[in-house]
């Protein structure tokens, strides 16, 4: 697939990568629109601020990131494990990823943990790719009702 890798400060290059595995937690998202925001820009031209010089203590994530945590897009699959979202529906993405065993996450606080990590800045992939995954379920308290 395409995405725009981010190597360095004023270094983004258009590339094919490998499409992203889902684990069973995991949502695999076609992107549809995507947003550049102000901390994309930051990135951009002062060099990683938010995105990790050495892997991520949690995602492992490293250099060269694909951007952007603001983005939409079509669930393509799911996870066996995942029950809040189907194949075929329009998502929006929420970019806080921590631990699921970690004391703020079970708490629906994942911004609080030691090791959080976001979408498009410490995760495997980010809104600049034809396609994107959607970290572990949100928990119950973040999620609007379903209908259910």
């Amino acid at each position: 697939m395409k995405a725009a890798g981010f190597y360095a400060a004023r270094y983004i290059r258009t590339e094919d990568v490998a499409e992203p595995e889902i684990d069973e937690h995991e949502v695999l998202v076609k992107v549809c629109h995507a947003g550049i925001c102000g901390t994309d820009l930051h990135e951009y031209a002062a060099d990683p601020i938010f995105g990790p010089a050495r892997p991520h203590s949690y995602t492992g994530a490293k250099a060269p990131q694909i951007l952007c945590h603001e983005f939409s897009g079509d669930v393509v699959r799911i996870g066996s494990k995942v029950e809040h979202v189907s194949p075929g529906i329009l998502v929006s993405i929420q970019p806080m990823i921590a631990p699921p065993d970690d004391y703020h996450t079970s708490r629906s606080l994942p911004r609080l943990s030691e090791q959080v990590a976001a979408i498009g800045l410490s995760w495997k992939s980010g809104g600049m790719a034809q396609y994107a995954v959607n970290a572990v379920p949100l928990p119950r308290a973040y999620r609007p009702s379903m209908g259910r």
